[in-house]
This record gives structure tokens, C-alpha cells and sequence, in this order.
């Protein structure tokens, strides 16, 4: 079958064509079995919105899921700011819709997709395309991983005892053919689905010149530093409404932790990025961060006893209380996380950046 189909057809005057659609007849019938699951409560059974004025402002502050049928301002968007609206939902934003990346394909949410652009009008489509460049072709159909659990077969058998005691994720398939995918601590491994086959490595898009695998990396540790829990992170807020809110694991004996919180931290809160630090000794028990973190997270104002450890103060506190364990929690997760030094900067979408940057810089990142 032809990844892309559309057939050319003509609107009630016979003479003008219509503008030729990226997305056929199956991808458009997936897509509605997934808009149904997922997105109809929020934005109607056909993308039309559930409130009259999406504009006005809920008393929480939050604006009501627009409507994606064509009448709201989605057209204006490309598939790829489309799809990662779908991935990272809008709580990065501030807004109020979840996220998706660990429910939904890369497939999955091109079938979405297509379904609400089914329901947009010729001219309104033909708007879009003319100001997103539509995509030569959709991805193809992912392989089933149906066979093997239906044997009895499981395709990591062999894996696993290459992994150890270290935890697989659950096999996925893959945007390749008889490739399956799994979360391997930070990594993403690809196994072949008889499970004979491993590597671990980049795999690239080529004709849409992604990497997918840096993708996939992105959503895991997005969703490790979730798992830690903002309570047991150390929270400098953003000074008025929070535009963002990224990640950082620091030691506080460390000097470019120390630039970066001197220089980039008072910058960043004045314009509206919220900084999450994480424990990270990078000598463990014996650095000479160990016990200044301890110190910072058994703090009664540990915000206080960041700052006062960062400018190589000893902030007086108790490194002996029940949070101090966090500290080596924090070292076990950077280890997950495969990170190599400190600072280590997680951007909204799960990002990497590793070491000190400029506050312009990393604005410049999160716009």
C-alpha cells in the first residue's frame, strides 16, 4: 500500500482542484478511533470544541481546549509543532492539556492528526498547506508485537540477560519494520522481534531528518525527572507567571553550578522560568558536595541553604535528617540519566544540556 494517498478531486465549480492531502482513508479511520479515546472529551467528537468562546478564561485561569476541526487557530501550525503539542500536552506552557508521549506513537499521533484535519474545510486546509509544507508522506504502519505474546515467546528473552539486574521498559514497536523498541535505563535499545538482534545506537529519520532515538530520550527522562517528584526538589519559582520550568541536577561544590546559579538563576526567575534543582554528588559520599547537599535538603528554607551553600557557606543545618537520603537518590537518578558532570540542564520536553550556558542562550532554548 502507498504511504500517502489522496485522490485529486474537484470542488462544485469542476474547474479547480483540490489541494492534494497527505493522509488517506485508513490513516483517517485510526485516527478517529484515537481522537476518540483520547482527545473527544476535551475537544468534541469532531474536534469542534465543547465551549462557545475558547478565548475567555476559566476561573482557574486556564482557557477551555480550543477546537481543532479547523475553526481555531490550529491550521496555523505544522505537523511537527502539532505532534509535539499531542507528546508534551500543555503543562509546560502553563496550560492545562496532558501529555501524550507516553500513550501515543509517533504514528499513532500522525493518525490523530489526520483525523481532525479531515473535518477542516478545502480552503482551510489549503491555507495550511501552503504556509506548513505538508509531509511528502506519512509514516508507515508499525509492525505488531502481537506474535510473539501470542506465542509465548518473549522477544527480550535474550536481552534480558545481557541487562542484568537493570530494569527493561515494555517492548514497542517500532517505526521500522520488524524492529521493536525498549527503554533500557536512559537509553533506547532496538531488538529485533524474534529478540535475536540488539544494538543500541541512533536511529534517524532520513527523509524527515529526525532522530528518533533522541526523541524517545527525551520523553525517558522527562519522565525521571518526573518521577522524582517536584517535593523533593529544591524550587527556585519564577517571578510572576511561570512561562517554564526546567530541570537541574547540581552539586553545590561545583563551580559552573555555581556561575550558573550566580549568573543564570536570577535571570532566569525574573523572566519567567521556574529552576528545579536535583542533588547530584558527583564524588558521591566522598565529594566535597555530598555534605553541603545534605545540608541544603534537611534545611528548614532550603532555597536559603542553596544560595548560602553556593556561595560556599555552610547554611548551619542538620545533614543527618530523613531527606538527606534524597541526595543519594539524586546521584541514582543521574546515573539513570547517563549524565556525565554537573550542571545538567533538562529543558521542558526532556532536552539534554550539559554544563554551564548563558542565561540569553538558554532563553533563547525555551522560546
Amino acid at each position: 500500500m502507498k504511504r500517502w494517498i489522496l485522490a485529486l478531486s474537484l470542488v462544485a465549480t469542476g474547474t479547480t482542484l483540490a489541494a492534494e492531502r497527505w493522509y488517506d482513508g485508513d490513516l483517517v479511520r485510526k485516527g478517529e478511533k484515537l481522537f476518540a479515546s483520547n482527545c473527544a472529551s476535551c475537544h468534541g467528537d469532531k474536534g469542534e470544541g465543547k465551549v462557545a468562546d475558547c478565548k475567555k478564561a476559566l476561573p482557574n485561569g486556564t482557557y477551555p481546549p480550543p477546537p481543532v476541526n479547523g475553526t481555531g487557530h490550529a491550521w496555523h501550525h505544522s505537523i511537527d509543532i502539532l505532534k509535539r503539542q499531542i507528546r508534551l500536552g500543555g503543562k509546560p506552557l502553563g496550560g492545562a492539556m496532558p501529555a501524550f508521549g507516553d500513550k501515543l506513537s509517533d504514528a499513532d499521533m500522525d493518525a490523530v492528526i489526520a483525523y481532525f484535519q479531515s473535518q477542516w474545510p478545502e480552503h482551510v486546509y489549503k491555507a495550511w498547506a501552503e504556509r506548513n509544507a505538508p509531509p511528502k508522506k506519512q509514516h508507515a504502519a508499525l509492525p505488531s508485537i502481537q506474535g510473539n505474546a501470542a506465542s509465548g515467546r518473549d522477544p527480550l528473552r535474550y536481552l534480558r540477560r545481557l541487562a542484568g539486574t537493570r530494569p527493561l521498559g515494555k517492548p514497542a514497536a517500532s517505526p521500522v519494520k520488524g524492529i521493536l523498541q525498549v527503554e533500557l535505563d536512559s537509553n533506547t535499545a532496538y531488538v529485533s522481534d524474534d529478540g535475536r538482534y540488539a544494538f543500541v545506537g541512533n536511529l534517524l529519520d532520513l527523509e524527515a531528518g529526525r532522530n528518533l532515538t533522541a526523541d524517545s530520550q527525551k520523553l525517558i527522562s522527562r519522565k525521571l525527572l518526573d518521577a522524582f517528584g517536584n517535593d523533593n526538589k529544591v524550587i527556585f519559582k519564577a517571578r510572576g507567571k511561570e512561562k517554564a520550568a526546567i530541570d537541574v541536577l547540581t552539586d553545590t561544590s561545583c563551580p559552573y553550578c555555581r556561575k550558573l546559579h550566580n549568573e543564570v538563576v536570577p535571570k532566569l526567575t525574573e523572566a519567567g522560568v521556574t529552576v528545579r534543582y536535583i542533588p547530584y554528588p558527583r564524588g558521591r559520599s566522598k565529594g566535597p558536595g555530598y555534605q553541603g547537599l545534605r545540608r541544603v535538603w534537611c534545611a528548614d528554607d532550603p532555597v536559603m541553604a542553596m544560595d548560602q551553600e553556593k556561595h560556599n557557606e555552610d547554611s548551619g543545618s542538620n545533614p543527618n535528617c530523613p531527606r538527606a537520603g534524597l541526595v543519594d537518590k539524586g546521584y541514582a537518578l543521574g546515573g539513570k540519566l547517563g549524565i556525565q558532570g554537573t550542571p545538567t540542564i533538562y529543558l521542558p520536553d526532556g532536552t539534554k544540556i550539559g554544563g554551564y550556558v548563558p542565561a540569553d542562550k538558554l532563553l533563547g532554548r525555551l522560546n
